[in-house]
């Protein structure tokens, strides 16, 4: 039998799994291939947030210490493209 998950644990992996299908979406975005965006197409942007949400969705919870530094590498790289005039 597993040993049982945390609450913090299980409240991480969840948030993972939804920002990291909240950053594909974006990728999804970028991709100015939806009908409804005003958005040119950018297919940097697009590979860049789709790499960004497979990396979140990859975190591994188990080993805290190493996902905590991942998760400050990826809030960081997040910040550095908010400055891009096409994310704004």
């Amino acid at each position: 039998m597993p040993p049982p998950v945390c609450v913090v644990c299980f409240k991480l992996m969840r948030a993972s799994v939804l920002t990291g299908h909240l950053t594909s979406i974006l990728g999804e975005y970028f991709s100015g291939d939806k009908p409804l965006t005003r958005v040119k197409k950018n297919e940097n942007l697009q590979k860049w947030f789709v790499t960004i949400g497979d990396k979140i969705k990859d975190l591994d919870y188990h080993d805290s210490t190493a996902a905590g530094r991942k998760i400050q590498q990826l809030m960081e790289a997040l910040k550095e493209v908010e400055q891009f005039e096409q994310v704004r």
